[in-house]
């Protein structure tokens, strides 16, 4: 019992280190003329167990990044400054209790699993405008047919990058998913 204790115990400590990095990385990437976005995707229904839907999530998180990205700069799989490229931290989440109501459908679908991506953008790209209204303005794009993605909504965050990442970590901090489902695009170059 105090082994396992002891090991909870790191795991909440891993998961605050992990939170408190990536909210100063956000800040640091602001203090550079980065803007941040969170950005919510949710899914048709999937149905097959929790671990093969976070992997379905995660296989069409990355097929949205790629996209992007080739909106993003020129011939993408050449970039050599990661910099350039919008970067990802892929979150699973879970709903939790909220004063707003959500709908029925939203929190059921899935078992309400659905994922949190915290973005970091250079400022200037391709489509030239802010990503919340490309997402807004070409769902079109991005949401295909047959495809498991139903819908993407992006806000831009442009303080308490800190909050934004422990609000996109909560099923992490709560234990509902781990440190191992987090994702981080763009991959190793020659990846993307």
């Amino acid at each position: 019992m105090r082994h396992q204790q002891h090991h909870d115990h790191r795991i909440q400590l891993d998961t605050a280190e992990a939170i408190e990095h990536w909210g100063q990385w956000l800040e640091e990437q602001h203090l550079k003329g980065f803007r941040t976005y969170l950005v919510t995707l949710q899914f048709r229904h999937l149905p097959q167990s929790s671990h093969i839907r976070l992997e379905i999530m995660r296989q069409e998180a990355e097929r949205v990044w790629k996209f992007l990205a080739m909106r993003t700069v020129r011939n993408c799989g050449r970039v050599t400054n990661p910099d350039f490229l919008p970067r990802w931290i892929f979150v699973p989440d879970y709903p939790v209790a909220k004063y707003a109501k959500q709908s029925l459908r939203s929190v059921t679908i899935n078992d309400g699993l659905h994922v949190h991506i915290v973005v970091v953008m250079p400022k200037l790209s391709r489509f030239g405008q802010r990503l919340a209204r490309h997402l807004r303005t070409r769902q079109d794009a991005y949401i295909l047919p047959r495809q498991p993605l139903l819908r993407v909504h992006a806000k831009r965050v442009k303080h308490n990058f800190g909050k934004v990442v422990d609000y996109a970590f909560k099923s992490i901090r709560s234990g509902r998913c781990t440190l191992d489902n987090v994702v981080i695009f763009p991959k190793a170059k020659g990846e993307y």
